[in-house]
């Protein structure tokens, strides 16, 4: 069976929810006016979006683009100062996951809103960087629910988006890989299960998902899915 499997990072591969927060949070005490944002609200409101994206919301048109644009170097140049002072973790399971479609040659590529450096920082301090065909970066995509980053991951690993899966955590990325027809599989480790109304499965944990479950995605009739 001829399928791939397209993997938002953040949230979903990696608990890196501390080191993002802990960036956002330097960042924005540096910035005037201060703006606080708790760990709930950006867990809930901003995880997983990108970085311009998320300035735009919280700032409203107070900052042009050049200080936008400058802010996100910044705010990624922190993110991996503190992933490699570990605070990026794996999420439970996933690496047995990983090991287990890498062995059956199926096809992976990332598809996330940070940037190529801070991905591969992630990856290398988890150890998973080989098990990818390929890395795209959203970082200057349109943010999801836009379905650019994923529908640019399938054609780099040269798969119609009826052939992938997409693993994701967050309510925009499950609609993105919707508006790409794409499959998707919805992780609650961001956001609960009723969230995810649009997924084709929804997991709590890797441990209890399989090659197999992945598979029966493309068994049934996607219109019935």
């Amino acid at each position: 069976m001829d399928f791939a499997v397209l993997w938002d990072l953040d949230g979903t591969i990696s608990d890196s929810f501390q080191c993002f927060y802990m960036a956002l949070e330097r960042i924005l005490s540096e910035q005037k006016p201060t703006i606080k944002i708790t760990p709930e609200e950006y867990k809930s409101q901003y995880f997983g979006a990108t970085f311009p994206s998320i300035l735009e919301r919280m700032y409203q048109g107070q900052l042009s683009d050049a200080q936008i644009w400058e802010l996100n170097e910044r705010y990624f140049r922190y993110s991996v100062e503190f992933a490699k002072q570990g605070t990026v973790f794996p999420i439970p399971g996933v690496g047995s996951f990983l090991e287990e479609l890498h062995a059956n040659n199926i096809r992976m590529a990332i598809a996330s809103s940070s940037t190529v450096e801070m991905i591969f920082t992630e990856l290398d301090v988890l150890g998973f960087i080989s098990y990818f065909d390929n890395i795209i970066s959203g970082n200057l995509l349109p943010s999801k629910p836009a379905p650019d980053v994923f529908q640019v991951a399938a054609a780099s690993i040269r798969t119609q988006p009826s052939q992938c899966v997409v693993i994701e955590d967050s309510v925009a990325g499950i609609t993105a890989a919707k508006n790409a027809g794409m499959r998707t599989i919805a992780v609650t480790t961001t956001n609960p299960a009723d969230k995810f109304g649009p997924a084709d499965r929804v997991t709590e944990d890797f441990r209890k998902f399989d090659i197999d479950a992945l598979k029966s995605l493309f068994v049934t009739d996607f219109s019935n899915l």
